[in-house]
Protein backbone atom coordinates (compact mmCIF):
# COMPACT_ATOMS: atom_id res chain seq x y z
CA UNK A 1 0.00 0.00 0.00
CA UNK A 2 1.59 3.28 -1.05
CA UNK A 3 1.74 6.25 1.27
CA UNK A 4 -0.30 8.30 -1.19
CA UNK A 5 -3.12 5.82 -1.74
CA UNK A 6 -6.47 6.09 -0.01
CA UNK A 7 -7.76 3.51 2.41
CA UNK A 8 -11.35 2.33 2.32
CA UNK A 9 -12.99 1.61 5.66
CA UNK A 10 -16.08 -0.57 5.58
CA UNK A 11 -18.31 -2.31 8.10
CA UNK A 12 -18.31 -6.10 8.18
CA UNK A 13 -20.67 -8.25 6.18
CA UNK A 14 -23.13 -10.58 7.90
CA UNK A 15 -20.85 -13.56 7.35
CA UNK A 16 -17.91 -11.65 8.83
CA UNK A 17 -20.01 -10.68 11.86
CA UNK A 18 -20.82 -14.32 12.49
CA UNK A 19 -17.12 -15.19 12.38
CA UNK A 20 -16.03 -12.24 14.59
CA UNK A 21 -19.02 -10.68 16.42
CA UNK A 22 -19.05 -7.12 17.71
CA UNK A 23 -18.54 -6.26 21.39
CA UNK A 24 -15.60 -8.64 21.73
CA UNK A 25 -12.93 -6.01 22.41
CA UNK A 26 -12.08 -4.01 25.53
CA UNK A 27 -9.42 -1.33 25.78
CA UNK A 28 -7.47 -1.20 29.04
CA UNK A 29 -5.64 1.98 29.98
CA UNK A 30 -2.48 1.21 31.95
CA UNK A 31 -1.20 3.52 34.72
CA UNK A 32 2.46 4.55 34.26
CA UNK A 33 3.83 2.21 36.94
CA UNK A 34 2.12 -0.84 35.46
CA UNK A 35 3.09 0.14 31.92
CA UNK A 36 6.76 0.35 32.94
CA UNK A 37 6.50 -3.00 34.72
CA UNK A 38 5.13 -4.70 31.63
CA UNK A 39 7.73 -3.13 29.34
CA UNK A 40 10.61 -4.18 31.60
CA UNK A 41 9.37 -7.73 32.32
CA UNK A 42 10.20 -10.96 30.53
CA UNK A 43 7.82 -13.37 28.84
CA UNK A 44 6.83 -14.97 32.17
CA UNK A 45 5.06 -11.80 33.33
CA UNK A 46 1.32 -12.26 33.76
CA UNK A 47 -1.78 -10.38 34.87
CA UNK A 48 -4.91 -11.96 36.29
CA UNK A 49 -8.46 -10.71 36.65
CA UNK A 50 -10.14 -12.02 39.79
CA UNK A 51 -13.68 -12.01 41.08
CA UNK A 52 -16.84 -14.03 41.33
CA UNK A 53 -19.84 -13.21 39.17
CA UNK A 54 -21.25 -10.94 41.90
CA UNK A 55 -17.92 -9.17 42.63
CA UNK A 56 -16.48 -6.01 41.17
CA UNK A 57 -13.54 -7.43 39.23
CA UNK A 58 -9.95 -6.55 40.13
CA UNK A 59 -6.73 -6.93 38.18
CA UNK A 60 -3.72 -8.37 39.99
CA UNK A 61 -0.01 -8.34 39.29
CA UNK A 62 2.37 -10.43 41.39
CA UNK A 63 2.45 -7.73 44.09
CA UNK A 64 -0.46 -5.28 43.64
CA UNK A 65 -4.22 -5.17 43.20
CA UNK A 66 -6.09 -2.70 40.98
CA UNK A 67 -9.78 -1.92 40.63
CA UNK A 68 -11.26 -2.14 37.13
CA UNK A 69 -13.62 0.69 36.26
CA UNK A 70 -15.51 1.28 33.03
CA UNK A 71 -15.31 4.92 31.86
CA UNK A 72 -17.37 6.38 29.03
CA UNK A 73 -15.56 8.41 26.38
CA UNK A 74 -17.03 11.21 24.26
CA UNK A 75 -15.69 9.90 20.95
CA UNK A 76 -16.17 6.48 19.42
CA UNK A 77 -13.10 4.32 18.93
CA UNK A 78 -13.07 2.00 15.92
CA UNK A 79 -11.23 -1.30 16.02
CA UNK A 80 -10.00 -1.99 12.49
CA UNK A 81 -8.66 -5.20 11.00
CA UNK A 82 -5.44 -5.19 9.05
CA UNK A 83 -5.80 -5.52 5.27
CA UNK A 84 -6.11 -9.12 4.11
CA UNK A 85 -2.78 -10.01 2.46
CA UNK A 86 -4.51 -12.64 0.30
CA UNK A 87 -7.04 -10.18 -1.05
CA UNK A 88 -6.54 -8.14 -4.18
CA UNK A 89 -8.25 -5.24 -2.42
CA UNK A 90 -5.33 -4.41 -0.11
CA UNK A 91 -6.54 -0.88 0.55
CA UNK A 92 -9.69 -1.90 2.43
CA UNK A 93 -9.91 -2.38 6.19
CA UNK A 94 -12.92 -3.67 8.11
CA UNK A 95 -14.47 -2.18 11.25
CA UNK A 96 -14.40 -5.02 13.77
CA UNK A 97 -15.84 -3.15 16.74
CA UNK A 98 -16.93 0.26 17.95
CA UNK A 99 -16.08 1.25 21.52
CA UNK A 100 -17.68 3.97 23.64
CA UNK A 101 -15.83 3.19 26.88
CA UNK A 102 -12.45 2.11 28.20
CA UNK A 103 -11.34 0.29 31.33
CA UNK A 104 -9.31 2.27 33.87
CA UNK A 105 -7.14 0.87 36.64
CA UNK A 106 -6.64 2.34 40.10
CA UNK A 107 -4.54 0.86 42.95
CA UNK A 108 -6.65 -0.56 45.75
CA UNK A 109 -6.29 -2.52 48.95
CA UNK A 110 -6.80 -6.28 48.52
CA UNK A 111 -10.25 -7.67 49.31
CA UNK A 112 -9.53 -10.21 52.02
CA UNK A 113 -12.79 -10.57 53.94
CA UNK A 114 -13.69 -13.76 52.05
CA UNK A 115 -10.52 -15.41 53.40
CA UNK A 116 -11.81 -15.30 56.99
CA UNK A 117 -15.26 -16.51 55.92
CA UNK A 118 -13.86 -19.53 54.06
CA UNK A 119 -11.50 -20.51 56.89
CA UNK A 120 -14.02 -20.04 59.69
CA UNK A 121 -14.41 -23.35 61.50
CA UNK A 122 -11.09 -24.69 60.12
CA UNK A 123 -9.00 -23.65 63.14
CA UNK A 124 -6.16 -25.87 64.28
CA UNK A 125 -6.69 -27.58 67.64
CA UNK A 126 -3.92 -28.30 70.13
CA UNK A 127 -4.93 -31.92 70.74
CA UNK A 128 -5.65 -32.65 67.09
CA UNK A 129 -4.42 -35.97 65.75
CA UNK A 130 -2.08 -35.84 62.77
CA UNK A 131 -4.29 -37.40 60.12
CA UNK A 132 -4.89 -36.43 56.52
CA UNK A 133 -8.50 -35.31 56.24
CA UNK A 134 -10.77 -35.53 53.25
CA UNK A 135 -11.44 -31.86 52.37
CA UNK A 136 -15.06 -32.62 51.50
CA UNK A 137 -15.75 -34.87 54.50
CA UNK A 138 -19.09 -33.77 55.97
CA UNK A 139 -19.11 -36.28 58.84
CA UNK A 140 -19.10 -35.05 62.40
CA UNK A 141 -15.86 -34.36 64.22
CA UNK A 142 -15.03 -35.54 67.74
CA UNK A 143 -17.16 -32.77 69.27
CA UNK A 144 -20.23 -33.77 67.29
CA UNK A 145 -20.04 -30.73 65.00
CA UNK A 146 -20.12 -31.16 61.20
CA UNK A 147 -16.68 -30.88 59.64
CA UNK A 148 -16.07 -27.81 57.51
CA UNK A 149 -14.68 -28.01 54.01
CA UNK A 150 -10.95 -27.39 54.17
CA UNK A 151 -9.03 -25.32 51.67
CA UNK A 152 -5.60 -25.53 50.12
CA UNK A 153 -3.52 -22.49 49.25
CA UNK A 154 -4.49 -22.81 45.59
CA UNK A 155 -8.20 -22.93 46.54
CA UNK A 156 -7.84 -19.68 48.49
CA UNK A 157 -5.67 -18.08 45.81
CA UNK A 158 -8.42 -18.56 43.24
CA UNK A 159 -11.13 -17.20 45.55
CA UNK A 160 -9.45 -14.11 47.04
CA UNK A 161 -9.16 -10.80 45.18
CA UNK A 162 -5.53 -10.10 46.00
CA UNK A 163 -2.10 -10.46 44.44
CA UNK A 164 0.02 -13.43 45.46
CA UNK A 165 2.34 -11.22 47.53
CA UNK A 166 -0.59 -9.57 49.35
CA UNK A 167 -2.22 -12.94 49.99
CA UNK A 168 1.00 -14.44 51.35
CA UNK A 169 1.41 -11.42 53.62
CA UNK A 170 -2.09 -11.64 55.09
CA UNK A 171 -1.81 -15.42 55.58
CA UNK A 172 1.39 -14.82 57.55
CA UNK A 173 0.01 -11.84 59.50
CA UNK A 174 -3.22 -13.70 60.28
CA UNK A 175 -1.18 -16.64 61.64
CA UNK A 176 -2.62 -19.28 59.35
CA UNK A 177 -0.85 -22.63 59.44
CA UNK A 178 -0.32 -25.08 56.60
CA UNK A 179 -1.18 -28.53 57.93
CA UNK A 180 -1.32 -31.57 55.62
CA UNK A 181 -1.64 -29.19 52.68
CA UNK A 182 -4.59 -27.25 54.11
CA UNK A 183 -4.76 -23.73 55.55
CA UNK A 184 -5.66 -23.79 59.25
CA UNK A 185 -5.94 -20.60 61.35
CA UNK A 186 -4.12 -20.84 64.67
CA UNK A 187 -6.48 -19.63 67.44
CA UNK A 188 -5.22 -16.60 69.33
CA UNK A 189 -5.10 -18.26 72.81
CA UNK A 190 -3.06 -21.18 71.44
CA UNK A 191 -0.72 -18.84 69.56
CA UNK A 192 -0.15 -16.81 72.73
CA UNK A 193 0.50 -20.02 74.69
CA UNK A 194 3.11 -21.22 72.19
CA UNK A 195 4.86 -17.83 72.10
CA UNK A 196 5.10 -17.67 75.89
CA UNK A 197 6.59 -21.18 75.91
CA UNK A 198 9.13 -20.06 73.30
CA UNK A 199 10.14 -17.02 75.37
CA UNK A 200 10.36 -19.12 78.53
CA UNK A 201 12.49 -21.77 76.81
CA UNK A 202 14.89 -19.17 75.39
CA UNK A 203 15.29 -17.50 78.76
CA UNK A 204 15.70 -20.70 80.77
CA UNK A 205 18.33 -21.99 78.33
CA UNK A 206 20.16 -18.63 78.24
CA UNK A 207 19.91 -18.51 74.45
CA UNK A 208 20.49 -15.42 72.34
CA UNK A 209 17.23 -14.29 70.75
CA UNK A 210 19.13 -13.19 67.64
CA UNK A 211 20.62 -16.65 67.03
CA UNK A 212 18.37 -19.34 68.49
CA UNK A 213 19.42 -22.95 67.64
CA UNK A 214 16.32 -24.27 65.89
CA UNK A 215 16.68 -28.04 66.61
CA UNK A 216 17.23 -27.43 70.33
CA UNK A 217 14.17 -25.19 70.69
CA UNK A 218 11.94 -27.49 68.63
CA UNK A 219 13.01 -30.48 70.72
CA UNK A 220 12.24 -28.64 73.97
CA UNK A 221 8.81 -27.56 72.75
CA UNK A 222 7.98 -31.06 71.52
CA UNK A 223 9.25 -33.14 74.43
CA UNK A 224 8.43 -30.83 77.34
CA UNK A 225 5.29 -29.07 76.06
CA UNK A 226 3.92 -31.40 73.33
CA UNK A 227 4.02 -28.73 70.63
CA UNK A 228 4.58 -30.56 67.29
CA UNK A 229 7.77 -29.41 65.58
CA UNK A 230 6.09 -28.60 62.26
CA UNK A 231 3.68 -26.28 64.11
CA UNK A 232 6.36 -24.64 66.25
CA UNK A 233 8.61 -24.05 63.24
CA UNK A 234 5.85 -22.20 61.36
CA UNK A 235 5.19 -20.02 64.42
CA UNK A 236 8.89 -19.20 64.62
CA UNK A 237 8.98 -18.24 60.93
CA UNK A 238 6.16 -15.74 61.52
CA UNK A 239 8.38 -13.86 63.97
CA UNK A 240 11.75 -13.77 62.27
CA UNK A 241 13.84 -15.48 59.59
CA UNK A 242 14.91 -19.10 60.04
CA UNK A 243 18.13 -19.99 58.23
CA UNK A 244 19.08 -23.59 57.64
CA UNK A 245 15.57 -24.94 58.38
CA UNK A 246 15.11 -27.39 61.23
CA UNK A 247 18.42 -29.15 60.57
CA UNK A 248 21.46 -29.24 62.83
CA UNK A 249 22.73 -25.83 61.76
CA UNK A 250 19.37 -24.08 61.73
CA UNK A 251 19.27 -20.65 63.39
CA UNK A 252 16.33 -18.37 64.17
CA UNK A 253 16.70 -14.59 64.41
CA UNK A 254 13.71 -13.69 66.55
CA UNK A 255 11.94 -10.36 66.06
CA UNK A 256 11.58 -9.62 69.76
CA UNK A 257 9.39 -6.56 69.30
CA UNK A 258 6.85 -8.38 67.12
CA UNK A 259 6.69 -11.44 69.33
CA UNK A 260 6.18 -9.28 72.44
CA UNK A 261 3.49 -7.37 70.53
CA UNK A 262 1.65 -10.61 69.81
CA UNK A 263 1.73 -11.61 73.48
CA UNK A 264 0.17 -8.23 74.26
CA UNK A 265 -2.62 -8.78 71.71
CA UNK A 266 -3.31 -12.22 73.14
CA UNK A 267 -3.58 -10.81 76.66
CA UNK A 268 -5.66 -7.87 75.46
CA UNK A 269 -8.17 -10.25 73.82
CA UNK A 270 -9.31 -11.38 77.26
CA UNK A 271 -10.58 -7.82 77.91
CA UNK A 272 -13.16 -7.70 75.15
CA UNK A 273 -16.09 -6.75 77.39
CA UNK A 274 -14.50 -5.00 80.35
CA UNK A 275 -11.64 -2.48 80.06
CA UNK A 276 -8.53 -2.86 82.17
CA UNK A 277 -6.48 -0.05 83.70
CA UNK A 278 -3.58 0.80 81.42
CA UNK A 279 -0.96 0.55 84.18
CA UNK A 280 -2.25 -2.83 85.33
CA UNK A 281 -2.26 -4.18 81.79
CA UNK A 282 1.31 -3.03 81.13
CA UNK A 283 2.50 -4.61 84.38
CA UNK A 284 0.84 -7.96 83.48
CA UNK A 285 2.29 -7.79 79.98
CA UNK A 286 5.83 -7.31 81.31
CA UNK A 287 5.38 -10.21 83.70
CA UNK A 288 4.14 -12.44 80.89
CA UNK A 289 7.13 -11.88 78.60
CA UNK A 290 9.69 -11.96 81.42
CA UNK A 291 12.57 -9.73 82.45
CA UNK A 292 14.59 -10.47 79.31
CA UNK A 293 11.95 -8.98 77.00
CA UNK A 294 10.04 -6.47 79.11
CA UNK A 295 11.99 -3.58 77.56
CA UNK A 296 9.97 -4.07 74.35
CA UNK A 297 6.61 -3.64 76.06
CA UNK A 298 4.96 -0.49 74.70
CA UNK A 299 1.28 0.28 74.21
CA UNK A 300 2.01 1.77 70.77
CA UNK A 301 2.67 -1.77 69.53
CA UNK A 302 -1.03 -2.52 69.97
CA UNK A 303 -2.47 0.34 67.92
CA UNK A 304 -5.44 -0.86 65.91
CA UNK A 305 -6.29 -3.50 68.52
CA UNK A 306 -7.71 -1.51 71.44
CA UNK A 307 -9.90 1.40 72.43
CA UNK A 308 -8.30 3.83 74.87
CA UNK A 309 -10.47 5.76 77.26
CA UNK A 310 -11.13 9.42 76.50
CA UNK A 311 -9.82 12.04 78.91
CA UNK A 312 -10.51 13.01 81.63
CA UNK A 313 -11.34 9.38 82.45
CA UNK A 314 -8.52 7.29 83.99
CA UNK A 315 -6.46 5.55 81.25
CA UNK A 316 -7.90 2.15 80.34
CA UNK A 317 -7.72 -0.19 77.32
CA UNK A 318 -10.45 -2.36 75.81
CA UNK A 319 -9.87 -5.03 73.15
CA UNK A 320 -11.17 -3.77 69.80
CA UNK A 321 -9.36 -5.47 66.90
CA UNK A 322 -9.20 -3.97 63.43
CA UNK A 323 -9.99 -7.41 62.00
CA UNK A 324 -13.49 -7.28 63.52
CA UNK A 325 -14.50 -4.27 61.39
CA UNK A 326 -16.13 -4.31 57.96
CA UNK A 327 -13.79 -3.95 54.95
CA UNK A 328 -16.44 -1.83 53.21
CA UNK A 329 -15.51 1.82 53.79
CA UNK A 330 -19.03 3.17 54.49
CA UNK A 331 -19.75 0.33 56.88
CA UNK A 332 -16.34 0.76 58.49
CA UNK A 333 -17.11 4.38 59.45
CA UNK A 334 -20.60 3.34 60.56
CA UNK A 335 -19.11 0.65 62.83
CA UNK A 336 -16.59 3.08 64.28
CA UNK A 337 -19.07 5.86 65.06
CA UNK A 338 -21.64 3.45 66.45
CA UNK A 339 -18.91 2.24 68.81
CA UNK A 340 -17.86 5.75 69.76
CA UNK A 341 -19.64 8.93 68.56
CA UNK A 342 -16.53 11.08 68.88
CA UNK A 343 -12.94 10.08 68.12
CA UNK A 344 -9.58 11.68 68.74
CA UNK A 345 -7.56 11.72 65.51
CA UNK A 346 -4.73 9.59 66.92
CA UNK A 347 -7.21 6.95 68.09
CA UNK A 348 -9.15 6.80 64.80
CA UNK A 349 -6.28 6.58 62.30
CA UNK A 350 -5.10 3.02 63.15
CA UNK A 351 -8.56 1.70 62.26
CA UNK A 352 -8.33 3.05 58.70
CA UNK A 353 -4.94 1.62 57.74
CA UNK A 354 -6.31 -1.39 55.85
CA UNK A 355 -8.96 0.44 53.77
CA UNK A 356 -6.77 3.26 52.43
CA UNK A 357 -3.74 2.67 50.22
CA UNK A 358 -2.05 5.87 51.39
CA UNK A 359 -2.50 9.02 53.48
CA UNK A 360 -4.05 10.92 50.58
CA UNK A 361 -6.85 8.40 50.16
CA UNK A 362 -7.38 8.26 53.92
CA UNK A 363 -7.75 12.06 54.05
CA UNK A 364 -10.39 11.87 51.28
CA UNK A 365 -12.31 9.34 53.35
CA UNK A 366 -12.16 11.54 56.43
CA UNK A 367 -13.39 14.53 54.43
CA UNK A 368 -16.28 12.51 53.03
CA UNK A 369 -17.45 10.75 56.19
CA UNK A 370 -16.32 12.95 59.10
CA UNK A 371 -16.48 16.44 60.57
CA UNK A 372 -13.38 17.64 62.38
CA UNK A 373 -13.05 20.06 65.27
CA UNK A 374 -10.05 21.18 67.31
CA UNK A 375 -10.36 21.70 71.05
CA UNK A 376 -8.55 24.24 73.19
CA UNK A 377 -5.55 21.95 73.69
CA UNK A 378 -5.05 21.52 69.94
CA UNK A 379 -6.44 17.97 69.87
CA UNK A 380 -8.36 17.11 66.66
CA UNK A 381 -11.68 15.30 67.11
CA UNK A 382 -13.85 13.59 64.49
CA UNK A 383 -17.62 13.10 64.45
CA UNK A 384 -19.70 11.40 61.78
CA UNK A 385 -21.48 12.91 58.80
CA UNK A 386 -23.43 9.68 58.44
CA UNK A 387 -27.01 9.39 59.68
CA UNK A 388 -27.73 6.37 61.84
Amino acid sequence: MSSESEVTIRFPTISELVAVPNNTYRLLELPPDLCKLIESSDDSFSLSIKGHATDDAVLCTATKTYTLRSVSISNSLLILSAPDPTSSDDECVVVRDELHEILELAPTVPKLDRLYVLLRGCEYKEDEEEVIDDPMDEDEDDSGEPKRTRYTYDDIRDAIQASDAELDKIIRESYILRVNGYLRPLPLPLLTHIIVLILTSITSSSLSSTSVPVPSLLRTLDLEHEIPSHIALQVMEWFGPVSGGSGAGGKWKMDAKQIVRQVGIGMLSTHRDEPIAEDAFLAEWKTKVGDAFEEYVDLSLLLGNYLPSNPPQPPTVLYFPLSSLSPVVTQRFSDLFLTRPKWRAQDLMPFLQDVAIDGKERDKMLLKYCRSTTDGSGCVWYTSKLKF
